[in-house]
């Protein structure tokens, strides 16, 4: 399955109504030129790679997209349907027709083997526009679903999704070593745990996807360097496989985050994303924090030919460490002591979190003019960050950054000022849900391709 483009994972917020507007209006042509959605003889056998890119570059209807193989072309029909009711919600069978372009037999045909694999089911009628009401098709959450895991030095979470992308299960345990054989012990103990939770649910399991801290080899899921876990040269994938006999994906932690930032913050209007990762809990206050960093294109994490996109390697001093500087660190034993200071007394620590904004926003400003992105994220483990920093972080940012330098200067409306900056609360699941949506993506491209569902 490499190499394809695929349909975003929890898509099911965002509406691309230009793009299906396009795939109709593609349709209709193609309708009135009598064009059938079967291959035509002689034409040239594509890669499946190739396929998949006209498929989302052009966001035209799959029977564009032709490997010269009438069943490619099926699954390919069958994931733009997906896609769509995926995207829109609920439609009809004739809603389908209208928006890809396809025959209403094809349209007809496929609706069947998917509700016939519990991948889509019929919801009753819907709003009728003179004649017979339609019958409504959605995603069926019970059709299929998946498990993701995070890996910290201290403990494994897990949580358990459907086909739609809702937590069926959660679960966390602690993790008495990290050496890598005990965390496959551990993965496998929760596995067992989070799947017995979840009932029936969970004999459809698809695959799992695991985040973890460090340098991963995507092409391998082989973890290269792990400074928290301790790996170097880890074949995680492999261990995971031969131990649970089921499809695994890994992934960098701060990658899991920017796609999990993806579904949770962006409705849609950015094409690209910038997430930076920063956890100030249970840190001792002689250290600095850790900044990751995850980059989102047209809903793709990009990693980069060496796999490292986004290890920018970069910490900020810690709040704890600023009080200490600033000599209003007295009684302050943890960040929660911090934060309720703050808030009680919010003149007396102005200047730490003015600070602390200047390095973290002016981080976040280096990023932006590199990127340029439509929307930053800033995922943090302190709830309590955006109302203590957040208007300044943003402050910093139109100061430091070329474009917000740029539009400072015009003295009037301009688009060059674009990106937005969100923060994203990290919860006990966030992390493991980002690492569950490329299974979810590539379900959405090509449902039940190994069991051959259209072959």
């Amino acid at each position: 399955m490499d190499g394809w483009r695929m349909e975003p994972a929890f898509p099911g917020r965002r509406t691309r109504k230009g793009a299906l507007r396009e795939m109709s209006r593609r349709g209709t042509r193609r309708r009135s030129a009598g064009r059938s959605d079967s291959p035509s003889r002689g034409v040239r056998e594509k890669h499946p790679s190739q396929a998949g890119r006209e498929l989302h570059e052009e966001g035209a209807s799959a029977n564009r997209v032709l490997s010269g193989k009438p069943q490619l072309s099926r699954r390919i029909n069958a994931s733009l349907i997906l896609g769509l009711i995926r995207r829109e919600g609920r439609l009809s069978r004739a809603d389908l027709v209208r928006l890809t372009g396809l025959r209403a037999t094809s349209v007809s045909d496929i609706v069947d083997q998917l509700l016939e694999h519990n991948l889509l089911r019929e919801v009753g009628p819907g709003r009728s526009t003179g004649g017979r009401p339609p019958v409504m098709l959605e995603i069926n959450p019970r059709g299929l679903c998946a498990a993701g895991f995070e890996i910290t030095p201290a403990e494994v979470r897990a949580v358990l999704v459907d086909f739609s992308g809702n937590a069926a299960a959660r679960l966390s345990y602690s993790l008495e070593s990290p050496e890598p054989e005990r965390v496959v012990d551990t993965i496998a103990g929760v596995l067992r745990d989070i799947r017995r939770r979840a009932g029936g649910l969970a004999r459809k399991l698809a695959g799992l996807g695991v985040a973890i801290p460090g340098i991963i080899n995507k092409d391998e899921a082989r973890v290269v360097f792990s400074r928290p876990l301790g790996w170097k040269n880890v074949d995680i994938k492999a261990l995971l496989v031969r131990r649970l006999k089921i499809d695994v994906r890994v992934m960098n932690n701060a990658v899991a985050g920017a796609l999990a930032a993806n579904y949770d913050c962006n409705s849609g209007e950015a094409n690209s994303l910038l997430f930076f990762l920063i956890y100030l809990q249970g840190a001792p206050r002689s250290e600095a924090a850790t900044v990751g960093c995850g980059i989102v294109l047209d809903d793709r994490a990009y990693l980069g030919d060496g796999h490292m996109a986004g290890e920018i390697g970069v910490t900020v001093t810690h709040p704890l460490t600023l009080a200490q500087k600033y000599g209003v660190s007295r009684g302050l034993r943890d960040m929660r002591d911090l934060v309720a200071a703050s808030r009680a007394e919010p003149h007396r620590f102005a200047r730490l979190w003015s600070a602390f904004a200047r390095e973290l926003g002016g981080l976040v400003a280096r990023g932006v003019d590199f990127l340029n992105p439509g929307l930053v994220v800033i995922g943090t483990d302190t709830p309590e960050l955006e109302m203590l920093a957040g208007d300044r972080i943003r402050q910093v940012l139109q100061e430091q950054s070329a474009a917000g330098r740029i539009a400072a200067g015009l003295k009037e409306n301009t688009e060059l000022w674009a990106p937005r900056v969100r923060f994203m609360l990290m919860e006990c699941d966030t992390l493991a849900r980002g690492a569950i949506v490329p299974h979810l993506q590539e379900l959405s491209l090509l449902p039940l391709l190994r069991e051959g569902v259209f072959m």
